[in-house]
């Protein structure tokens, strides 16, 4: 057979490094472990920084107290609940307010209009005044409900879901009662039609929805104002009113010389009961 023509390839040369150059490669090596055990730390600690911050606000810090009554710890959300709840009714009463009050000015003028008008714009202001002191006001009722609940439950006076459902059900329908009235010319008033449970649900997710709170939180609040009302009930039937009660022990004299000596001996330290 005759020699093959395939070249084979020639071998690539290893190049060798110096000690110079293995020295300054393991640095380098060294410096990128560093930097990146620097920044993955950089970074834990960042992320340990954010899930401490999440668990602060949306753990920690709703369960701190805002106050404590005898004992009892009133949590800092079930008070911002209370808060935006009472902003939320204010800022209804100063709209429909500022309503009634345009009606007024834009409609045809009639005795006691300019009083009127007076009156609603004094009101809208003390209302809007109001707003800075919610906060305040909120706290002392929350502290008022907390006290409230100490009485109920000496009392045994208590407000079930039953109650508060009801309580809810009976505002809804009342708020659908007032949007059917119509204004006739004669004293018979039109037959309320029934409103569909569907549309009372749907107002009332509205509401909830407005006001900004859960479900639970909105009964809550009205769990506790049923409460207070049936404390109140509880207290004014107890108030009894009673007369002073003075018990008098007369000296009988004949004189005024013998009543002035007798009043002398008392207050020189004499028993009443031996000058009289």
């Amino acid at each position: 057979m005759g020699k093959s023509n395939v070249r084979r390839p020639s071998p690539v040369p290893v190049k060798t490094q110096t000690k110079k150059q293995i020295a300054m490669s393991r640095k380098e090596a060294r410096q990128r472990r560093i930097i990146l055990l620097s920044v993955g730390a950089v970074a834990l600690v960042i992320l340990l920084v954010l899930v401490f911050g999440v668990v602060q606000e949306v753990v920690m810090a709703p369960a701190q107290p805002v106050a404590i009554v005898n004992g009892e710890k009133l949590r800092t959300d079930v008070y911002q609940d209370l808060v935006t709840y009472r902003r939320y009714n204010q800022y209804v009463t100063i709209d429909n307010l500022q309503s009634s009050l345009e009606q007024l000015q834009t409609g045809e003028q009639q005795e006691g209009s300019e009083f009127l008008v007076s009156f609603y714009e004094q009101q809208l202001s003390q209302l809007q005044a109001q707003l800075g002191t919610i906060p305040q006001s909120a706290l002392e009722e929350f502290i008022e409900d907390a006290l409230i609940r100490e009485k109920a439950e000496a009392e045994g006076i208590a407000v079930t879901a039953a109650d508060v459902e009801e309580s809810i059900q009976a505002d809804l329908r009342n708020a659908f009662a007032q949007s059917q009235e119509v204004i006739t010319g004669t004293e018979e008033l039109p037959t309320a039609t029934p409103v569909p449970q569907q549309e009372v649900d749907d107002l009332y997710d509205s509401i909830i929805g407005n006001i900004t709170i859960s479900d639970a939180a909105f009964r809550d609040i009205v769990q506790r104002s049923l409460l207070r009302e049936k404390v109140q009930e509880l207290l004014a039937s107890e108030v009894v009113s009673t007369g002073l009660v003075v018990q008098a022990q007369l000296i009988k004299t004949e004189t005024e010389e013998e009543a002035l000596a007798a009043v002398e001996r008392i207050e020189g330290g004499e028993e009443f009961a031996v000058v009289a």
